[in-house]
């Protein structure tokens, strides 16, 4: 049941889901991600700001980061490629985007 709360909660902010719409199937930094918000929503968001945002969606399992040596940038990229809640007995199928395996967390 922490699961779902977890990813649940990170979906609830309309700000989350905007920068997840950013991210979509690519790779990006905070300063590209903090960027392409600001120009996408005609606003002013701090780093700061976007950062605990896509660290709530990290710790829900909805992003991760990345390191790319070759880069030095540390770069966030979805982690699932579907979630799915079963409100019936509460379980949580996750999809990996690489693997596009299934998961099953039980409650």
């Amino acid at each position: 049941m922490r699961k779902i709360y977890k990813i649940s909660r990170a979906l609830s902010s309309e700000t989350r889901l905007k920068i997840l719409k950013i991210i979509g199937s690519s790779s990006l930094t905070l300063s590209e991600i903090t960027e392409k918000f600001n120009n996408s929503y005609h606003t002013h968001m701090y780093k700061e700001s976007i950062y605990r945002e896509l660290e709530q969606m990290v710790n829900a399992g909805i992003l991760r980061k990345k390191y790319y040596q070759k880069d030095k940038k540390l770069k966030y990229e979805i982690a699932k490629k579907e979630i799915i809640i079963n409100l019936g007995n509460l379980t949580v199928k996750e999809v990996n985007k690489d693997t596009e395996n299934e998961e099953k967390n039980e409650k």
